[in-house]
């Protein structure tokens, strides 16, 4: 039995921040004023992009990566592929949800994005799949507006942010910081 030291330790586990509903409703409220001067993603492409990530709690590069092929409204359930370990799943739509990838699938066809089963099915309006680096920003610019009113004076308090490396998490970190927070 090799000695206990030598055995690979345990990664430290982060806790994951799940947004309020009021943080989610205000977040959907800034989408329009977030998206007025936006040259690649459209408001009704953040909006989407935004539900589906929290109707199905994948991660941003997962929702990014899905195809015309993976969304199956008529079955309610998209296909996730290449997931954090390389797994592929079938996760199911809620009805809303469904109805919000429905809209955005018809405005997609009015729009003439290209519409091959390969074809990413987010898109941004010269109809190339979104880049990662493209949604980060949006959440940025749309993040600042996330945090309730009732968090607005934290000057001194110690708050924890999880996921604020990058994207919205970074929003609501910069904002607490502004707001004189220790993050």
């Amino acid at each position: 039995m090799p000695p206990r030291e030598s055995e690979p330790k345990l990664p430290k586990l982060r806790p994951a921040h799940v947004y309020s509903h009021e943080q989610i409703v205000k977040s959907i409220g800034t989408i329009r004023e977030s998206r007025k001067k936006a040259t690649k993603i459209d408001e009704l492409t953040f909006r989407t992009l935004l539900l589906l990530l929290y109707g199905t709690g994948m991660r941003i590069g997962e929702a990014l990566r899905l195809t015309m092929a993976d969304v199956d409204l008529n079955e309610a359930a998209v296909t996730v592929r290449k997931t954090k370990f390389n797994k592929s799943q079938i996760v199911p739509l809620g009805a809303q949800l469904c109805e919000t990838l429905r809209s955005y699938a018809e405005q997609r066809m009015r729009r003439n994005l290209p519409e091959q089963v390969e074809s990413s099915y987010l898109a941004d309006l010269d109809g190339i799949s979104l880049r990662y680096g493209t949604a980060e920003s949006a959440f940025e610019r749309s993040g600042r507006c996330v945090m309730p009113e009732k968090c607005a004076n934290l000057a001194g308090r110690v708050a924890l942010v999880t996921g604020g490396a990058r994207g919205i998490g970074l929003a609501i970190a910069k904002s607490l910081i502004e707001d004189d927070a220790r993050v």
